[in-house]
């Protein structure tokens, strides 16, 4: 089967569950609206989800898309399922950059998105990304954003009404372009980092960009005046810096450590041992280092 039509079950009220096979590319209008399903996961062969697919599904609490790309969801496709509490993917990239809602994004109604078990609340835009779309919308998690070179558009609504996000990396060489709706009404006290030698071609561009609307609610610093951000991982483990070289100790042994730069490429790796463990990254001074850890992550500048 390889879509399912146009109303199919809509309004079949005792349908509690229900597994889509693979080779599934189409979900039709109205297909469930009205239904009692408790739990939805949206396979990868899936292409598109059409206008009130899912509308009003007031049972629904957990919704997945895995393995998903370039999947055009319909305006209220979702709408309506107001107990939905836990919406999930396996690949933030594709969500932000190949997922296109017209209209909202579940976000609206969790509040928040899951990544293989963990809540975003910063996250890394990979290297090959140019556009983002409006699909880390309404959370409340997202802390920190980093925006690498490649990236030149950011649709409107893609980070709207987060209202915690505080920090922004960009290093983009060219401002990238955005709406008055990309950051909504909850864009304030932001500080945005840029390569040190951009900040003037960054200052000037707002000043002709819709930049220029929120000038009172954010700064552009260079990156290399970043705060450190070294945090323990646990109540136990701590990171260390000496010379650009990264050090962590207090760690159980045998897990393994690495360490990627801002656009995603691994620059170093190492196995506990002695509860510690040494990584030279080879980067610059001022560059944003990405360490993972037994399935932690956290971000820190070079020094």
């Amino acid at each position: 089967m390889t879509s399912i039509g146009d109303n199919a079950f809509a309004y079949c009220e005792k349908l509690k569950s229900v597994t889509f096979s693979d080779g599934l590319e189409v979900i039709g209008y109205e297909a469930f609206e009205n239904t009692a399903l408790t739990a939805v996961e949206i396979p990868a062969s899936v292409k598109s989800i059409a206008m009130y697919a899912f509308k009003d599904c007031k049972e629904l609490k957990t919704l997945g898309f895995v393995g998903c790309y370039n999947i055009k969801v319909g305006t209220s496709a979702f709408g309506g399922c107001n107990n939905l509490s836990r919406l999930y993917t396996d690949n933030l990239d594709a969500w932000c950059s190949s997922m296109y809602f017209s209209g909202d994004s579940p976000t609206k109604i969790t509040k928040r998105l899951y990544v293989n078990e963990k809540v975003i609340d910063e996250h890394v835009i990979c290297p090959n990304v140019s556009r983002i779309d409006g699909n880390l919308s309404y959370c409340n998690d997202i802390t920190t954003i980093t925006f690498p070179e490649n990236v030149q558009d950011i649709r409107p609504n893609a980070f709207y009404s987060c209202p915690n996000l505080k920090t922004i990396y960009c290093y983009a060489k060219t401002p990238p372009t955005f709406s008055n709706e990309t950051f909504g009404n909850r864009f304030n006290n932001v500080t945005v980092y840029v390569p040190k030698d951009l900040v003037e071609t960054y200052r000037n561009y707002v000043q002709t960009s819709y930049w220029v609307n929120w000038k009172d609610c954010y700064q552009i610093l260079p990156i290399e005046d970043a705060p450190m951000g070294i945090d323990p991982i646990s109540d136990f483990v701590t990171i260390e810096q000496q010379n650009g070289v990264i050090l962590i100790k207090n760690a159980p042994d045998g897990e393994m450590i690495r360490v990627y730069d801002s656009i995603g490429v691994m620059r170093g790796e190492a196995v506990t041992i002695n509860h510690s463990a040494i990584v030279n990254p080879q980067m610059k001074t001022g560059e944003i280092a990405i360490i993972r850890i037994a399935g932690q992550t956290m971000k820190t500048v070079l020094r």
